[in-house]
């Protein structure tokens, strides 16, 4: 008999359900990766991007003078172009905005190749929209970024690429992470990793591939083409140490206890998944496993302990993004199957959120640790039941944790209403909100009501909203930066094209408002890493500087840095600071600051921006800024 197929299933379940599915993970996308604006790399490669522009504007710029990272993308000339169509502002949300699409429909269809049971599929992509996206240390990256760069393009043609080889497709896999590297070649190396080897274990004769590409890396480095010829280059202790002090976060043996925790939960997660499911999402997290292990040693060996110039710059270790995400994946999948079957559900689910709310310290990320592989032992059927008691005991150790963690967060966000109000700091969706969600919604789904569709669409169309109302959250200070780009402004006059300013803690001021060349600055110091030459020149202008404002290169060339953090108010600068910087050899042609001396300031303007105060406490925004012509200071 011809059976012909129910117009209202789609290959993913219901229709109904499938729809309101999807708008609630784009509503807890938008809600945990949000747009932030200009912030963070999105400084960087917006300057890249007007460098590309005119490259007489930043010639003279210590971050540019020597070559940068825009070498090594086409990102910036794309980038350079919408800025030239609709500006600088709409062009960075823009770009945000196609690159999260991007990544999220690579994501959706990575994690539809790994299942076909829709309820698997719905925990999965949940897990990897808004669980744990940070890798490495100190938080300072994380997949699927909400300010404009050029990983979230990388990151979203790897996956893109993992679900063609996953479907069977190598060849078109093979050029969508060649198109991924021209984005950013150190996220798309690890995806090409990942991708020879999940290929060689379904196709044993294909683990000639892996050897070939190293020896044809090591045969590139001895002929010493383009930058493979650093392999063999050893960054001396000046240049080692300069990287050490501003980008400690490169070197994995000075990375702190909670950043090891969360590799370590990452990879027995993974290990979690290999162990207890099938299929190609065993053979994809073997593989992941296995690069994100090589990526670590290399690291360690051939940048922290051989000091080799191009394994420092290649950052391997930085491979640990796509462990992130197969991680959340490999979680959701976990947490799936553990309620398939039931035992020990409530209290293994309970004991996985109390253990995550406190992941904000070692300990708690060890619990972690533990109760994943409880989990692993359950699904394999290796576990007892619990009893009631032991069920009643997690179920409260949840429950207080979580009211602990939602009241310190509500103290926290009353406390400082003030400067979320100004715009200082921006509302962000935490670990405590996220556990609440999944909270809610396995209560829902433990009740059956989230069966009724009416509820579960009303609740995907709240999420779905709440997304788009709260998606961008740019501060007030970001929004003017923006519209202020490339505007006439009071100090524009008294500046002569090739001057270098160094505006206090205001490198995308200088660059986007007064389109100058900026003379030294945190930021900056970013590309110490790709150049011994920018390394010095940032070292010497640092300490040029430092009287004005010690704190925002950590105290590096003045004073003790555990001295240095126990001062918790922005340096107030003296006109004797100021004098040294100006009469410095080499020094910056003028100085902004938020700082006014009378009779000595060339111009005044009272611009609705605040000081970016990230290592201080001191939140109010100043009345002025101020413009110094060295050429007249101390005169």
């Amino acid at each position: 008999m011809n059976v012909q197929p129910d117009a209202s299933v789609t290959r993913l379940g219901p229709r109904g359900t499938f729809w309101a599915f999807a708008a609630g993970l784009c509503g807890v996308w938008l809600l945990t990766h949000p747009y932030v604006g200009l912030v963070h790399d999105g400084v960087l490669y917006a300057g890249q991007a007007l460098f590309a522009l005119n490259r007489e504007l930043f010639e003279h710029d210590m971050f540019f003078r020597f070559g940068s990272q825009d070498d090594f993308t086409v990102f910036s000339r794309i980038y350079a172009g919408m800025i030239a169509l609709w500006g600088l502002g709409p062009a960075a949300m823009l770009a945000v905005l196609v690159g999260q699409t991007l990544w999220v429909f690579g994501l959706v269809r990575l994690a539809r190749n790994l299942t076909c049971d829709f309820s698997e599929l719905a925990w999965m992509l949940l897990l990897a929209a808004g669980g744990f996206a940070f890798y490495g240390s100190g938080e300072i990256f994380h997949y699927g970024e909400g300010f404009p760069t050029a990983r979230p393009f990388s990151e979203a043609l790897v996956l893109h690429a993992l679900a063609w080889l996953v479907a069977g497709r190598p060849l078109i896999a093979f050029w969508a992470t060649l198109v991924g590297a021209l984005f950013h070649p150190l996220l798309a190396l690890p995806g090409l990793v990942v991708g020879a080897f999940y290929y060689a274990f379904h196709h044993p004769r294909f683990w000639a591939l892996p050897i070939i590409g190293i020896l044809g890396g090591l045969g590139l480095a001895l002929l010493n083409v383009g930058p493979f010829g650093r392999l063999f280059e050893t960054m001396d202790p000046e240049w080692f140490a300069l990287v050490a002090q501003r980008n400690a976060y490169i070197f994995l043996l000075e990375w702190p206890a909670e950043a090891w925790g969360g590799l370590m939960f990452q990879a027995v997660t993974v290990s979690a998944a290999f162990i207890v499911v099938a299929g190609p999402m065993r053979r994809l997290a073997l593989a992941v496993l296995l690069m994100a292990l090589i990526g670590c040693v290399v690291s360690l060996i051939g940048g922290e302990w051989l000091r080799s110039v191009l394994i420092i710059q290649l950052q391997t270790w930085r491979s640990g993004w796509l462990l992130a995400v197969v991680a959340n994946l490999a979680t959701g999948t976990l947490l799936y199957r553990l309620w398939v079957q039931r035992d020990n559900a409530t209290t293994l689910s309970a004991l996985l959120a109390a253990s995550a709310l406190w992941s904000i310290f070692f300990p708690g990320q060890i619990a972690m640790i533990i109760v994943v592989g409880l989990i692993a032992f359950q699904v394999s059927g290796k576990l007892p039941r619990t009893s009631p008691v032991v069920e009643k005991v997690a179920f409260a150790i949840a429950a207080a944790s979580l009211l602990f963690f939602m009241s310190a967060r509500g103290y926290s966000l009353a406390t400082q209403f003030e400067a979320y109000a100004q715009g200082v700091k921006t509302f962000d969706v935490t670990i405590v909100e996220f556990v609440l969600l999944m909270v809610v919604l396995a209560a829902l789904f433990a009740t059956g009501w989230l069966h009724q569709r009416w509820l579960a669409a009303s609740f995907a169309v709240v999420l779905l909203a709440s997304g788009i109302v709260f998606w961008d959250r740019r501060s007030p200070e970001q929004n003017h930066l923006e519209f202020a780009a490339g505007q006439s402004n009071p100090f524009s006059p008294y500046l002569q094209s090739g001057d270098q300013i160094y505006w206090r803690r205001g490198l995308d001021k200088v660059w986007f408002i007064l389109q100058q060349a900026s003379y030294v600055s945190f930021h900056q110091g970013a590309g110490i890493l790709f150049s011994r030459e920018t390394a010095m020149t940032y070292r010497d202008r640092t300490q040029v500087v430092s009287a004005l404002d010690p704190r925002e290169f950590y105290d590096l060339w003045t004073i003790d840095r555990n001295e240095a953090q126990r001062r918790k108010t922005l340096h107030v600068p003296e006109y004797s600071d100021l004098v040294s910087v100006c009469q410095a050899t080499g020094g910056p042609e003028a100085v902004v600051l938020d700082a006014a001396f009378a009779g000595h300031w060339k111009a005044r303007w009272a611009l609705p921006l605040v000081v970016q105060r990230g290592l201080d406490d001191v939140l109010a925004p100043p009345e002025a800024y101020y413009l110094y012509l060295c050429s007249e200071i101390g005169k």
